[in-house]
This record gives C-alpha cells, sequence and structure tokens, in this order.
C-alpha cells in the first residue's frame, strides 16, 4: 500500500524560510510510489501564509509535494520552476507543521538538489 506522506519521517531535516537548503536524495530514502523516492522536510508553517519552494537539481527531474493540515491530497509541481525544476507556491490553510516532500518524476532518480523557501511569490 502507497505510504502515508502526513506520517514520513523528517529527522533533522527542517526548512529555514528564507535559506537554502542542500539535500541529496538517495537509494535509501524510502519509496513513495511507481518506484520513487521521496525525502520529508518540516516546515513550520502560518496559515493564510503565502510561501513558495523551489527545488531544482541538475542531477534529476525534479517532483515537489506538499502534504500537512487542512489540506485533501497533496498538493504537487513537477516542472514550473523551469527546464526540470520545481516550483510550488500555496497559501496554507492552518498553522502547523507541514511536509514539504522532495521526490522525482521518474522511477529511480537520485542525486543531490537545493531547496529555497520564501513567503511570497518568489522572483
Amino acid at each position: 500500500e502507497p505510504l502515508d506522506l502526513n506520517t514520513m519521517e523528517t529527522g533533522d531535516r527542517v526548512i529555514e524560510v528564507g535559506g537554502a537548503m542542500q539535500g541529496i536524495l538517495t537509494a535509501t530514502d524510502p519509496i513513495i510510489g511507481e518506484g520513487r523516492h521521496g525525502q520529508a522536510w518540516s516546515l513550520k508553517g502560518q496559515g493564510g501564509q503565502l510561501y513558495t519552494v523551489d527545488l531544482a537539481s541538475s542531477e534529476f527531474d525534479c517532483y515537489i509535494m506538499l502534504v500537512g493540515p487542512g489540506i485533501e491530497g497533496p498538493i504537487e509541481d513537477d516542472d514550473s520552476g523551469g527546464d526540470l525544476d520545481s516550483r510550488l507556491s500555496f497559501s496554507l490553510p492552518e498553522d502547523g507543521s507541514y511536509r514539504v516532500i522532495v521526490t522525482s518524476a521518474g522511477p529511480g532518480e537520485t542525486g543531490a538538489f537545493e531547496m529555497r523557501v520564501v513567503m511570497g511569490v518568489g522572483n
């Protein structure tokens, strides 16, 4: 059965809004479906606030998902960041702890990535 994205371990991966996080999607990260590895990052969010997440990698085709309180199914994006990069802009329904899931568009893709999270629409 598919992994519940809302309960994925985030470990010590915490998103700093306004910062840039470096990470590596690896073959040991859990499979979240269709052979795609996923890595969860924790985002402490404010309800009603707009956020933009940019995910970029030169090593795999980025795909990004957001889950958390008040969100029915995952909000996701593949290529809005241009080329194979992802960009997700969203307004959170309520205060709480959300998970940003870094994954790939295709099965078995892994590699280094950079994620930036800002308040507002980004540039």
